[in-house]
């Protein structure tokens, strides 16, 4: 064996040893990335019921004051019709009796 295949079979010793403890790390970190994940994912699911709920509350709000809304906007409406028509009163009034009323003693 010459010296320059002694080298180059010594070097891809050490790239596979590096290459081996490479992969023996990232799969360590790994491990422990997912056991920090399975953590957080139990709190995140936590999180995630919490915030269902309060959309369910907010949405059960939002209904209420729909129904709401609408039943002040019946009432708008009734109330203008009882304007108008006390309008239209005080209008055929004044027509009638205007000239009464016009009357000095």
């Amino acid at each position: 064996m010459s010296m320059s295949t002694l080298i180059m079979l010594i070097c891809l010793g050490v790239g596979c040893i590096l290459v081996l403890a490479g992969s023996i790390y990232a799969v360590v970190q790994g491990l422990g990335a997912l056991k920090r994940a399975r953590v957080l994912g139990v709190s995140a699911r936590a999180q995630a019921a919490a915030i269902v709920r309060q959309a369910q509350t907010v949405s059960l709000r939002l209904e209420e004051a729909a129904e709401s809304q609408a039943a002040a906007a019946e009432r708008l409406q009734a109330l203008s019709a009882a304007a108008a028509q006390l309008n239209l009163l005080k209008t055929e009034f004044d027509r009638s009796l205007g000239w009464l009323l016009r009357v000095k003693p």
